[in-house]
């Protein structure tokens, strides 16, 4: 089993370069705190039992990718009566993890995951369950709710048939491999539950994010950022970045999610028109081909329903 993050086509250069901005965003991002994870909880709450007419605390949650964080696998526990959190790779939380990262992942992944972890990861979870253990009472993190195993695989959902009330998944789907996505929604479909819905939050590739390029990672809270290569992921034909990426627009994710039986009930720009500050004529002129709903996509918030 291998991880969909990686570009395998990738010259080392470029996947050294990559690693060091991963390095630097790092050093400028603020860390994750338990009260920004409670909001984020509570609206994911109010949209599933808005549209579900669903009480979460009576209701099974399941994560599709829960990635090298997975603080919000670990909140969700207080909110839903049964969690569980899927992904490919094993998570990283402790120094003690790392033999088994490595076995796992590869040395690759493994060595990213540690340099995170001593620089950066160490010091946020300590905070993150403090925070958690005084503003949710009872919070106790149960990490046999992480599974590593692939959301494509029938085997998988074997394990897993559901009925899941709450199936959410973000920043993931754009890097599964087309015919595994469609595995994977076929996965969806066939465990939500008669009132179930999905909710998942893709980087669609033609929003100004969607190249993955770190350069323009927290976009969103800088006022002043150098212009240049703005979409250049649309533009230039020998794109390439150390992160492997299906290359899905949002209108190809809309009908991806239709022809796997699901009715869309949100499609929604979480990021709003995030860029337009660096869209010129000229290079408005060089995305002719592209329209605002595509270039001002970003994070895309997509419910759906299985018809």
């Amino acid at each position: 089993m291998t991880t969909n993050s990686l570009n395998k086509n990738i010259l080392m250069t470029a996947r050294v370069s990559y690693f060091l901005w991963l390095i630097l965003k790092n050093l400028q991002r603020t860390p994750l705190s338990a009260n920004q994870c409670i909001e984020e909880l509570r609206y994911i709450v109010e949209k599933f039992e808005s549209i579900s007419h669903l009480n979460s605390k009576e209701c099974t949650f399941l994560e599709i990718g829960f990635g090298a964080r997975p603080h919000r696998a670990f909140a969700a526990q207080y909110y839903f009566k049964d969690v569980q959190a899927v992904d490919l790779d094993f998570p990283l939380i402790s120094a003690r993890d790392f033999p088994k990262v490595w076995r796992q992942n590869g040395l690759l992944r493994a060595t990213k995951a540690f340099v995170r972890q001593v620089f950066f990861d160490r010091t946020e979870w300590r905070d993150f369950h403090a925070g958690m253990k005084v503003l949710l009472p009872g919070y106790n993190p149960d990490k046999t709710k992480l599974i590593v195993d692939n959301a494509a695989s029938t085997d998988f959902w074997a394990k897993a048939p559901g009925p899941h009330d709450l199936i959410f998944s973000t920043d993931v789907f754009e890097h599964i491999p087309l015919e595994d996505l469609r595995r994977t929604l076929e996965g969806i479909r066939r465990s939500l539950s008669p009132d179930g819905i999905c909710m998942t939050y893709p980087m669609v590739f033609s929003g100004i994010l969607g190249g993955h390029l770190p350069k323009w990672y927290g976009l969103n809270m800088q006022t002043e950022l150098d212009p240049g290569g703005a979409w250049d992921h649309l533009i230039e034909p020998d794109f390439a970045v150390d992160t492997y990426l299906n290359r899905l627009t949002r209108r190809d994710f809309v009908k991806m999610f239709q022809e796997a039986g699901f009715e869309i009930l949100c499609d929604r720009a979480v990021l709003g028109r995030l860029g337009e500050q660096f869209m010129t004529p000229e290079l408005r002129e060089r995305l002719s081909s592209w329209d605002d709903y595509e270039l001002y996509s970003n994070r895309v918030e997509f419910v759906l329903k299985a018809i």
